[in-house]
């Protein structure tokens, strides 16, 4: 899981969703700025800070003119995904397991990219899609691999 964390708004996050979040917000319109590193980053101890790394979950911070671009996007997108489920099992694709790995995580990443997207984010995963929109819409956060 994903933990997405601005002080105590904090929220967890199927990573492959995100990923397609991020997917769809290029699609409609995002252009990612970068990310600032994590705090606790040194420029002795690191090589150089790859701002274009939103995946590693090391505490890279989204800024607040990014998170509102993302944010803009995401929400012009709505209007083309239904309310109803499209997806058949989509327990089998969407399912969330806290404990999964990397690698589980990397399989679930390549059976999905052969659905559409207005698959992936209707019914249940649109109610999600509005929830991340309005957390991006408050300003910026920083993201972490929660360890479960």
């Amino acid at each position: 899981m994903k933990k997405l964390v601005r002080h105590r708004d904090v929220r967890q996050a199927d990573p492959v969703l995100l990923h397609f979040a991020m997917l769809l917000g290029v699609q409609y319109g995002w252009r990612p700025a970068g990310t600032a590193p994590p705090l606790e980053w040194r420029q002795e101890t690191w090589e150089s800070w790859d701002e274009d790394d939103y995946w590693n979950g090391l505490g890279q911070e989204v800024t607040e003119e990014d998170a509102s671009s993302w944010a803009t996007a995401l929400r012009s997108a709505l209007d083309d995904f239904p309310d109803e489920n499209l997806m058949p099992y989509r327990a089998e694709y969407l399912g969330v397991d806290r404990a999964a790995s990397k690698s589980h995580i990397e399989r679930r990443l390549v059976r999905m990219h052969k659905i559409p997207l207005a698959e992936i984010f209707s019914g249940d995963t649109k109610k999600w899609l509005i929830d991340l929109i309005g957390y991006l819409e408050r300003g910026a956060f920083r993201w972490f691999w929660e360890n479960s």
